[in-house]
């Protein structure tokens, strides 16, 4: 009995042996099997990525074509800027020359100015800005503390001046602008700040190239006396076969509206 019992143990620990030999050979294939399923999880992440880099490559050349496509372009279009503006500029100039003379014949008929003569008009292309100076008197000329040949006279016009100047250059564009067949000049409070003189004068050179120049003037203005002297320095210009002035004054409010009285 004790020699079975020895031989039945030796056989049980013979099995478990066995058995423990197999667990490890078991758990070694689980490793393996655990290693193999992670590489192929990771190589399948690598192919994922791959692609997905391909994807962002392709990409990348795709805007770099674009980045490069739009820098040519806005080569391009700064070039042609600079090109418009060169133009507009050279035009701007040209039509200023040509406007110079009239700007200063008419400045001159409104009121003439004791130091500043001739004016010019140009364009400052830096600046993208007007520029308008005036020759001085050359009997004054010595008198100056910095002489120059050239002031801006805008430094130094009364408001009233500056107005008459600014009159100037709207009638000389108005009388020469090619690009509108309108032939009349509106005109808004046209003498603001000034004097008797300059009023007179203004009127005359309206009457003179409502004459010489064929152009219709529609002038509105908020003073009575600057409106009742037109009404006497203009009345000429109506005869039995043509009439070429008419004035007409606002006079009071109504429900219907303001009340138009004709004078003329």
């Amino acid at each position: 009995m004790g020699q079975y019992d020895a031989l039945g143990l030796k056989s049980e620990r013979e099995k478990a042996t066995v058995s423990f030999s197999q667990l490890k050979e078991l758990e070694e294939e689980i490793t393996h099997a655990r290693e193999l399923a992670a590489w192929l999880l990771a190589r399948r992440e690598a192919a994922a990525l791959l692609e997905d880099t391909k994807g962002l490559e392709s990409e990348l050349d795709t805007l770099t074509e674009s980045s490069k496509r739009d820098a040519r372009w806005e080569d391009h279009l700064t070039a042609l800027e600079a090109s418009i503006k060169k133009a507009r500029y050279e035009a701007e100039n040209w039509q200023l020359t040509h406007y110079g003379p009239a700007i200063s014949n008419l400045y001159k008929r409104f009121s003439a100015h004791p130091v500043f003569g001739r004016i010019e008009v140009s364009v400052d292309p830096v600046r993208e800005e007007i520029r308008i100076t005036a020759d001085v008197n050359d009997l004054l000329l010595p008198h100056l503390k910095h002489p120059r040949g050239k002031l801006a006279p805008l430094q130094y016009f009364s408001e009233a001046q500056a107005n008459v100047l600014a009159l100037s250059v709207f009638l000389s564009n108005a009388f020469q602008q090619r690009w509108s067949k309108m032939n009349s000049v509106f005109m808004d409070d046209p003498v603001q700040n000034m004097d008797d003189l300059t009023s007179n004068a203004f009127i005359d050179t309206m009457r003179a190239l409502t004459a010489s120049s064929g152009r219709q003037f529609i002038v509105a203005t908020c003073d009575l006396q600057l409106y009742k002297l037109m009404l006497v320095k203009l009345s000429c210009l109506n005869t039995k076969a043509h009439k070429k002035f008419s004035a007409f004054r606002l006079e009071g409010m109504s429900i219907e509206g303001p009340r138009l009285v004709k004078d003329v």
